[in-house]
């Protein structure tokens, strides 16, 4: 987050960086630094926790440009924000080695004529930053093919738009009177800002969200042509004339003409180089999967909080993840507020140069996020993406709670729901707040430097509010997903995913909460008749309708069986059992940004009208090795689930038998049953409430199927997996007690569990 005003009235480095330190020092000081060691820390470190189906990934930037004096080997310049053009040019966006070369969203303190969205919008801008939640429609409102962000190039918003709200904007800071705040956003210059309200040149400004130049930059590094010459735009003299504003819109370097510029292609608009932890590029360190980042309050909901907590990165590869967060039970990072306030997020810090220990043994913060006398410089530039899959659960509620996502902080952090926008609150800001409630649809945003937080009542609070399903729409997504309302509709899988970046120096704010309920894995059980697990099994599930045209529904599903309906299309997804007999429905294409596959998403297949995604048959066609071969055919075992639980399937198949256990099962011990089947195709309802029929064989056989679904685990647990009671055709029961009947026994064989 930036906390500069938009200029200094001072015309000369000295004068500024004099003026600079005496604001410095009206900050509250920090305690005396004394060491604190690895063992003292220790003590005070929070556990964190991984949610599940949830990936983190980190990114550090660099801007390529390092602060002398006071300022030396720090990523803070404090010089540029009255600087000439040609200065902002060369420092921010002509080094081949930093983040920012060919690119048009911008890491830098104190950016000027790189257009407004580069120059941000803090609270010293008075009014305009009480009115905004950030900096909206910097991204296109749906994510690129790649899953990434794009740089918008709407005509009527985008990034070559000179938008009235920042052109117009004019007010007071302590430093500068009746200034227009984005006066030296655009090419024109002048180094005292004070009274440009009244001046026609700087009011209403000459500007655009992204300046030409920058745009101009980025379209000759992708081309390779290197560098714009920056000497040759002649846009230095202070103050600019009408003169200079003349020849610029006749340049030969750069094309300031209004109605003309450049047609940026998506492939320079993309964020993907920032968010992407596979692609390489200048300026940039990424770390895949990072753990430990969130906690777990009492009402079941995940949470980081910057103002709680100061999340260290340890780099520690290992085959799953290049890292993790160390959580702390105190705050680091003085905050430039000017309200005393401690609470950062600067990851790539160490807690040991962060604390000290107090006369009481707790941890006392000696960091300053200003760089001003730390024992190592602030780490400012960074990004993270948190992405999870979810599903909507009945009514949008998680027990008496809605279900909800909140966040709170700076800068750029832009939240897609199934790809769509929904959560809007780009650029370089102070603290904004954004919330998502599942229950009703509600999305608001608005600023959050007064609160310091999640305001009590974020509806009152906001300055814009919009619906989950008016996002989707005004995407052009709105026929994409089912709703109820403004909301989704129970029972659909969703994917989240939260873009995030520090751009500007000084402070670094960041705080979630979400209770956001994992999507739910169908899964199968393949187990011999011991009850031991199975693996090397491998299925296909396909679709089927009836074949007689009957349009299947939830109160008729349960009277199909295989001899009635018929194979559409090839198979949706293929399924191999592990080590514990245990295999997964998985999206058979997982996005190439998360850690694991996707559930296989039964529900959003669903159309109530026609019956399809309704009946479904899983093929076994590979069976584990040394298991007998049968050549009898299929038989059906029909099983449905509840409306928002899953259902597994369990098969039980024979090993080569023993001599001992080689006789036929008595009589008297033997299932109730049908005709002996191997029973290797299953059809299945996966969505309505069951139990539905199952049935058994006579007398052992190679393989047969039991049902088993799933009751929905005790609130608030996370996990997707089985609870301990299982309902089958037989009945609720305890799924480790064995029942007589429920398989086949032998004479010296124990029952299947």
């Amino acid at each position: 987050m930036l906390k500069r005003p938009a200029s200094r009235p001072f015309r000369v480095a000295v004068l500024t960086l004099v003026a600079l330190s005496v604001a410095l020092s009206l900050l509250p000081a920090v305690p005396a630094r004394a060491a604190v060691t690895a063992e003292e820390l220790a003590s005070h470190v929070v556990p964190g926790l991984d949610p599940e189906s949830t990936t983190v990934n980190l990114f550090n930037y660099s801007a390529g440009a390092t602060g002398a004096g006071a300022m030396a080997g720090t990523d803070t310049l404090g010089t540029t924000g009255s600087a000439t053009p040609k200065v902002n040019y060369d420092t921010w966006l002509a080094n081949p080695d930093s983040i920012n070369y060919g690119r048009l969203l911008l890491f830098g303190d104190g950016m000027r004529h790189l257009g407004y969205w580069n120059q941000g919008l803090v609270e010293n801008y008075g009014q305009i930053a009480r009115e905004n939640a950030g900096m909206q429609g910097i991204v296109e409102p749906a994510l690129s093919a790649t899953g990434f962000p794009v740089v918008s190039a709407s005509p009527e918003s985008g990034l070559d738009v000179n938008d009235g709200s920042y052109s117009d904007a004019t007010g007071d800071t302590a430093w500068v009177k009746n200034q227009s705040f984005y006066g030296n956003a655009g090419p024109l210059y002048i180094s005292n800002l004070t009274n440009t309200a009244d001046n026609g040149l700087f009011h209403p400004v000459w500007g655009r969200n992204i300046d030409r130049v920058v745009q101009a930059q980025a379209l000759s590094v992708a081309n390779g042509t290197g560098n714009v010459n920056f000497s040759g735009i002649g846009n230095d003299p202070d103050p600019s004339t009408a003169a200079i504003k003349t020849a610029l819109e006749n340049s030969s370097v750069v094309n300031f003409k209004d109605g003309e510029g450049y047609d940026l292609p998506e492939s320079v608009r993309s964020l993907q180089y920032l968010f992407d932890p596979d692609q390489d590029c200048a300026g940039k360190e990424s770390y895949k999967n990072v753990t430990g980042l969130f906690q777990m309050d009492d009402q079941g909901y995940y949470f980081y909080n910057m103002r709680r907590n100061f999340a260290e990165f340890t780099a520690d590869p290992t085959e799953d993840s290049a890292g993790h967060f160390t959580l702390y039970d105190a705050p680091a990072g003085l905050r430039t507020d000017d309200k005393g306030s401690v609470g950062n997020f600067f990851p790539f810090n160490s807690a040991e140069k962060a604390f000290t220990l107090g006369a009481d043994g707790s941890l006392q913060n000696v960091l300053n996020a200003n760089n001003q006398g730390n024992a190592e410089p602030v780490d400012h530039h960074l990004g993270m993406t948190v992405e999870t899959t979810f599903r909507q659960p009945v009514d949008g509620k998680v027990g008496a709670n809605p279900m909800t996502f909140e966040f709170e902080g700076d800068d750029d952090v832009w939240v897609f729901i199934d790809d769509v926008l929904v959560l809007d609150l780009g650029g370089i800001h102070s603290e904004v707040y954004g919330t998502i409630d599942f229950a009703t649809g509600e999305v608001h945003m608005g600023p959050a430097f007064d609160f310091h937080g999640i305001p009590d009542d974020p509806a009152a609070a906001a300055t814009d509010s919009t619906t989950i399903k008016a996002a989707f729409e005004a995407a052009g997504h709105g026929d994409a997903v089912r709703w109820n309302g403004d909301t989704f509709a129970s029972n659909t899988s969703h994917t989240l995913k939260m873009f995030y970046l520090e751009r500007g120096n000084y402070d670094s704010s960041i705080a979630l909460r979400f209770n956001l309920q994992p999507a739910l894995y169908q899964q199968i059980y393949k187990v011999d008749q011991y009850g031991n697990p199975l693996a090397g099994a491998e299925f296909d599930l396909y679709a089927v309708r009836p074949s007689d045209g009957t349009v299947p529904t939830q109160e008729n599903s349960s009277t199909f069986g295989l001899d009635d309906v018929e194979v559409v299309g090839g198979p949706l997804t293929h399924l191999v059992t592990d080590d514990d007999g245990v295999a997964r429905f998985e999206d058979p294409e997982p996005r190439a940004t998360q850690a694991q596959a996707d559930p296989f998403n039964f529900s959003d297949r669903y159309d109530a009208e026609t019956g399809d995604g309704l009946l479904y048959i899983l093929r076994e066609t590979k069976a584990p090795a040394h298991l007998r071969a049968t050549s009898r055919p299929p038989r059906t075992c029909c099983c449905a689930s509840s409306r928002s639980t899953p259902c597994s399937w369990s098969t039980i198949a024979t090993r080569p038998a023993p001599t001992r256990a080689s006789s036929a099962a008595s009589p008297a011990t033997t299932p109730r049953s049908t005709t002996a089947r191997s029973a290797r195709t299953a059809a299945w309802s996966p969505r309505f409430p069951g139990p539905t029929r199952c049935p058994w064989p006579t007398r052992p056989t190679a393989s047969w199927w039991r049902c088993r679904c799933c009751a929905p685990p005790p609130l608030p647990a996370r996990s997707a997996g089985c609870p301990s009671t299982a309902i089958t055709s037989r009945g609720s029961r305890p799924w480790s007690t064995p029942r007589t009947g429920w398989a086949t026994r032998s004479s010296s064989a124990r029952p299947a569990r």
